[in-house]
């Protein structure tokens, strides 16, 4: 978080960088409390804070899942109440102005090429995707963490000796997304318009995520985000079909 600050502030704007534990209320409004006396008023407040838990049931603690609950879900009403008790009284800078917050509901993987968004035309009412440079991260032990890149190149270089194979397995099918996405989102009512594209997907795609991830990739942190793409799910990813199971 400090090293981020300090390139905020090279760029010559201002940072304040706090830590805070986003279960706790106490901790969130002394943050946001020394947010506006460093900064100035609250323009716009994001909640963002997740935590999950993979792992069999039977591995899982209750205190583990009271704490991944807590700062998934009780961090959203913790930051808005902070915000909008700051916000509120001028009346400005409310929780990003005209948004509702649909808790858990941030990262739709599939919204932006669904048929059924699209035939809306939503753009006509104001929807506008929001695209960030690194759609998803995932933190191990220490300082590691993966990371999935907007950029297919950009997400081959940062995970090392597991790029090229997820590049090869995984890219390729974003590269070719367009052709894609209608036979992965639609029925297969009739011969598919690409079917060797997608039978190149099916073979891997019938291998438990688990098995998947062994087969083909190396490092811990291409593994875990391939877990993260794969979850919540209603199976384990220890059996088949776990890789075809997806949360929009």
């Amino acid at each position: 978080m400090s090293k981020v600050a300090a390139e905020v502030i090279a760029l010559g704007r201002r940072a304040c960088p706090v830590s805070a534990d986003v279960a706790s209320w106490d901790e969130i409004d002394a943050a946001a409390s020394r947010i506006t006396e460093e900064l100035g008023p609250i323009d716009v407040w994001i909640n963002n804070a997740m935590t999950a838990i993979f792992g069999a049931v039977r591995d899982i603690d209750p205190a583990s899942v009271e704490r991944a609950t807590a700062v998934t879900y009780v961090e959203q009403v913790h930051g808005t109440m902070a915000a909008l008790a700051r916000t509120r009284p001028r009346e400005a800078g409310t929780i990003v102005p005209g948004f509702v917050h649909d808790v858990c509901s941030a990262n739709h993987r599939l919204g932006a090429s669904s048929p059924a968004f699209a035939a809306l035309a939503l753009e006509h009412l104001g929807l506008r995707w929001l695209h960030p440079d690194i759609i998803l991260a995932h933190p191990l032990e220490g300082d590691s963490a993966g990371a999935v890149w907007r950029d297919i190149d950009l997400t081959k270089e940062a995970l090392g000796r597991d790029g090229s194979a997820w590049s090869r397995h995984i890219g390729t099918f974003a590269a070719d997304w367009d052709r894609f996405a209608p036979m992965l989102l639609g029925p297969l009512v009739k011969v598919p318009a690409h079917p060797l594209l997608l039978a190149r997907f099916g073979a891997w795609a019938a291998l438990p995520a688990a098995a998947f991830g062994k087969a083909v990739l190396r490092t811990a942190q291409a593994r875990a985000l391939l877990s993260a793409q794969h979850g919540p799910r209603t199976v384990l990813a220890d059996r088949p079909t776990a890789t075809q199971t997806r949360s929009n």
